[in-house]
């Protein structure tokens, strides 16, 4: 039987806890992410333009509902490619 020194029991354990707050997926990357974390399109309801009503048809047409996560960086994306597409 191999004897670990108490510093990698330590560093197995924190991994272990870091691996487990990990467990959000986003939809766009496919990335884990911390669930504290997760942005939806409902963020969107608090702009004026587009109107929320419009988001939300424009992501369904995209195979995106309401509660589906998303990373920042994706979320961001989306924000830009909503905002792009909204007819002016």
């Amino acid at each position: 039987m191999q004897i670990l020194p108490k510093s990698h029991l330590r560093w197995k354990k924190l991994y272990r806890i870091a691996d487990m707050t990990k467990n959000a997926e986003c939809k766009r990357c496919q990335g884990k992410f911390n669930e504290k974390d997760i942005y939806t399109i409902q963020q969107f309801q608090y702009r004026k333009i587009p109107p929320y009503r419009w988001v939300v048809e424009f992501f369904l047409k995209q195979n995106i509902g309401e509660w589906d996560s998303f990373c920042e960086s994706c979320i961001i994306y989306y924000q830009k490619l909503s905002f792009d597409e909204y007819p002016k």
